[in-house]
């Protein structure tokens, strides 16, 4: 006689096997659609940035260097500190720290900028020499850095000053400081030109600078201790990565309001506040393809 599969065994109900096993059949993401949208585009900016400065390094020979950097973005337990890789790559420490970011290039590729912290200043290194042709004086210590489309501005975020530092690119001279809010850190700005986006890491706020005026014209409030900014490509969107509350707010620069906050911790694709940071400041002049 043929026995039927699983007899003999004892049956259990679903809502029984619910009540012990609760937490095996619990919803892997209670996000919604448009969270999850969110979320996995914040994602694919932060995996495209990192290609894209991989591919930078590596075409200068510093492959290695840029894969013990990213090591630093990650809180495994076993990464290595910022005096390691200095000495490690006969480097200074603070030159270490000056690789995250505080550099941008001009869209020509002619000249970089790069906001000395300690020296209260910006170099203007040209890139045909990798020499320093002007020294740009600043009232405080500089920290994020960006330039405008056309290459004819480099603001930079004072978090001592709270203010932004605008420079004429053609005379190498500050021509105006933006009064923004408490210890502003990272710094992009809106394709078109138009926008400047600050996060003011003690306020928990980003402040919109209306370039043609260099005034504030709208203040957000976005997540705990804001940190790295990026705008989308077609300037609709501005993402914040959020240091202390581990998400990243999202602001519609029509209305300029957070239209959502993305978690940036979900199982395997963890992903650390400083990767966030690092990653979100360094794309404001990477835009995706």
């Amino acid at each position: 006689m043929t026995i039927k599969r699983g007899e003999g065994r004892r049956l259990v109900p679903l809502d029984a096997l619910g009540d012990h096993e609760g937490t095996d059949l619990a919803p892997m993401d209670t996000l919604s659609a448009d969270q999850i949208y969110e979320r996995r585009w914040a994602l694919t900016v932060l995996e495209e940035v990192l290609a894209r400065l991989s591919d930078e390094y590596r075409a200068v020979g510093k492959a290695a260097l840029f894969d013990r950097l990213k090591k630093l973005l990650t809180d495994e337990p076993d990464r290595p500190s910022q005096a390691e890789i200095a000495d490690e790559f006969g480097m200074t420490e603070n030159a270490v720290k000056q690789a995250f970011h505080r550099v941008v290039v001009n869209p020509n590729g002619t000249r970089a900028y790069v906001a000395n912290a300690f020296s209260s200043d910006v170099s203007v290194i040209d890139t045909s020499t990798n020499t320093v042709v002007a020294t740009v004086a600043l009232e405080n210590s500089s920290y994020g850095v960006a330039i405008t489309p056309d290459g004819g501005h480099a603001c930079f975020t004072n978090p001592t000053g709270n203010s932004v530092s605008v420079i004429d690119t053609s005379s190498n001279t500050v021509v105006a400081i933006v009064a923004v809010g408490n210890v502003p850190y990272g710094i992009a700005i809106s394709p078109d030109g138009s926008r400047a986006y600050v996060t003011n890491n003690q306020d928990d706020s980003v402040s919109v600078i209306d370039t043609s005026t260099n005034t504030v014209v709208a203040t957000v409030t976005v997540g705990s201790a804001p940190y790295g900014v990026a705008i989308t490509p077609d300037g609709t969107r501005v993402y914040v990565a959020n240091t202390l509350s581990n998400n990243v707010s999202v602001i519609d620069t029509s209305t300029n309001t957070v239209v959502a906050t993305v978690a940036v911790e979900n199982g395997r694709w963890a992903i650390s506040s400083a990767l966030c940071n690092s990653a979100l400041l360094l794309a404001q002049h990477l835009p995706l393809r």
